[in-house]
């Protein structure tokens, strides 16, 4: 695959990690096959088990973790952007006010 023409430098992995449920439920595993500062390319053994946004966490080992959305799927494989911090924070405080709504105050 050509790199030439990204804005980000990206680095080839072979590293296993964790596709979470933006609630944090366990996914799936995949391998991470290439990362870079906006994203980066998963494999997976089903594209239709990945949601079009969710939590990646880098490895089993590590806490690690970035909220990602899915921008293109290809067979075995997906490709995520990442969530800039003021993103994940604007749905964190979204993802509050909804589960407040759910319950309210008697």
């Amino acid at each position: 695959m050509s790199y030439v023409n990204r804005k980000h430098r990206r680095v080839e992995l072979d590293y296993m990690a964790r596709i979470l449920g933006v609630a944090g439920d366990p996914i799936c595993d995949c391998a991470l096959m290439d990362v870079s500062d906006a994203g980066a390319r998963l494999a997976v053994l089903a594209v239709d088990m990945v949601p079009d946004e969710f939590v990646l966490r880098m490895s089993a080992t590590s806490n690690v973790i970035r909220q990602c959305k899915v921008v293109w799927r290809k067979d075995d494989e997906v490709g995520v952007t990442y969530f800039k911090p003021a993103e994940v924070q604007k749905r964190a405080k979204a993802a509050r006010r909804a589960k407040l709504l759910e319950n309210p105050c008697p």
